[in-house]
């Protein structure tokens, strides 16, 4: 079987737990529960209303807490499937082809003054609108990016004619190596996932160094460094760090705080380890939406 047909026949399998029906559960409640609130007025909460807020809290909690287990779930299963894991080795040795290769072309001072256009212009411009007219540090961003870091950037992200915000839409980059075919074959897969369970990204990342081999949305996170990249002190960052230290079966969550790749918004990531038999060769993590 294909590695495309076992990855939809993974995905579909790993599918979240529908929580439509306690979703409209949590609903009803909490609307009967601000109506009554409501009608007595602003004079004074009754016992009965303070008992409706209470119930309104634990009836939030609750969801978030079952939201979280489903997720927690679902990365551990994804990280133990066979075909992720032969993903993540394809990705991470293709990973390292590229800088040979642009150096053979003399294309990597091209592509790093292309992707430099890029940060100070399209992202730059769409990170001031976000933050009331800030202008980011991308100088000292891109310093940072390795020469591995900035190709893959410059063919996924600047060479990408897409807009930001969708620059996932693009397959696989038109050069012809074995990254660009193994991303060609899953990355369609992975991102009908990511939209139809409400994902906000999708990661794979090595066990060595922090490489992110793979990111499903192609922000600026991409092909970074997770130990001495710009990534370095993120919430990505932290969620790798603690999930490489976990054994199989195990997941970790790092919480909301503003993340750079995605223009300051609150980002936060849950993180399991991955395994090739008793190897840990990296780590699979999902970023979830705010919403």
């Amino acid at each position: 079987m294909k590695l495309k047909s076992k990855l939809v026949a993974l995905l579909l399998a790993c599918g979240l737990i529908p929580l439509g029906t306690y979703g409209v559960v949590s609903h009803t409640k909490a609307r009967e529960a601000m109506t009554k609130v409501t009608e007595h007025g602003a004079s004074g909460l009754t016992k009965a209303n303070e008992q409706n807020l209470v119930a309104l809290r634990d009836s939030r909690k609750a969801q978030v807490e079952t939201y979280v287990n489903t997720i927690r779930n679902q990365v551990v299963s994804m990280s133990e499937d066979l075909m992720v894991i032969d993903l993540l080795k394809d990705l991470d040795h293709g990973f390292h082809e590229w800088k040979e290769a642009a150096e053979k072309e003399g294309k990597l001072n091209e592509a790093r003054q292309q992707l430099t256009s890029y940060y100070n212009n399209e992202f730059a411009t769409e990170y001031a609108k976000q933050n009331n007219g800030k202008a980011p540090n991308t100088s000292a961003y891109l310093a940072k990016l390795s020469d591995e870091s900035a190709l893959l950037q410059y063919h996924y992200i600047r060479a990408n004619m897409n807009p930001p915000g969708q620059k996932h839409l693009l397959d696989r980059s038109p050069v012809e190596n074995s990254y660009n075919k193994a991303h060609g074959e899953a990355h369609p897969i992975l991102r009908k996932y990511l939209d139809r369970f409400g994902l906000y990204d999708i990661f794979l990342m090595d066990a060595d160094d922090g490489h992110v081999v793979y990111s499903c949305f192609k922000e600026l996170d991409f092909a970074t460094c997770l130990t001495n990249g710009p990534t370095a002190n993120t919430g990505l960052s932290e969620a790798w760090k603690k999930a490489i230290a976990l054994s199989s079966g195990n997941a970790v969550l790092a919480d909301f705080a503003p993340y750079m790749p995605s223009y300051e918004a609150p980002a936060s990531f849950i993180a399991a380890p991955i395994f090739d038999g008793k190897e840990k060769i990296g780590v699979l993590a999902f970023q979830l939406p705010l919403d």
